[in-house]
């Protein structure tokens, strides 16, 4: 089989040409995702997905998923876009906890909790549209200068206030650090609202979603003890 429009050889099963990202079912139109892929696994800005997604650039990238900036062109507005890196996305258990991720966020509507619009899991690379917040991580802020202690304060409560909402909804979050939460608000200015992101690793109440035995699921530096010592 080759491809309709570059002719270069495609693989029997595959939807889209591994050179030009071409679909190998044009007559799926809207429903298709047409998708671009690097030779990193990255997707390239101006990709479409799920018809309406325009990427626009990356926003990050780390070890369970990597962040777009998009446009949806059919509410236009501008979201956010989670996608499991493409090595880790064949893999069952990770791909459910994606999905576990979604449903975590998505049940918690909180103003200091990133909201979670929609997921999409049909396709090879499934991903999940979030809120986009306009801002930097608290990572990034203390970088840039030293807090004063109201603005650390102020930032802690909103952190606890998330945190106590999922706590109410049954979630767990066991992955709390300064990247995973976002504070909006311009470079060099006051900050402002706290957003809690990334519930990649969440432990909903109900879900019997298991972790391989000898694994110990966070960010080290960042551990509770018990968690640290955990089997």
């Amino acid at each position: 089989m080759v491809c309709s429009k570059c002719r270069a050889p495609i693989s029997d099963g595959s939807r889209f040409c591994s050179k030009c990202g071409a679909s190998t079912h044009p007559s799926d139109d809207m429903a298709t995702r047409t998708v671009v892929i690097s030779p990193a696994g990255e997707l390239a800005a101006g990709t479409v997905l799920a018809g309406k997604y325009r990427l626009l650039e990356m926003l990050g990238r780390g070890g369970m998923g990597i962040v777009y900036k998009a446009e949806d062109t059919k509410l236009r507005r501008v979201v956010a876009l989670k996608f499991l890196p493409p090595e880790l996305a064949g893999s069952p258990e990770l791909r459910e906890r994606f999905l576990v991720e979604a449903r975590a966020a998505a049940a918690l509507s909180h103003p200091n909790i990133c909201t979670i619009h929609e997921i999409y899991d049909q396709e090879e690379r499934p991903f999940i549209e979030m809120e986009y917040v306009e801002g930097r991580s608290l990572q990034v802020l203390v970088r840039e200068r030293t807090l004063e202690a109201g603005e650390a304060a102020e930032i802690a409560l909103q952190v606890a206030e998330a945190l106590a909402k999922a706590h109410g909804k049954g979630v767990v979050h066991r992955d709390i650090k300064s990247a995973n939460i976002m504070v909006t608000g311009p470079a060099g200015g006051q900050p402002g609202q706290a957003k809690l992101m990334d519930f990649g690793l969440a432990k909903v109440q109900g879900e019997t979603l298991q972790t391989r035995e000898g694994t110990t699921l966070g960010t080290a530096a960042y551990m509770s003890p018990e968690q640290s010592h955990a089997s």
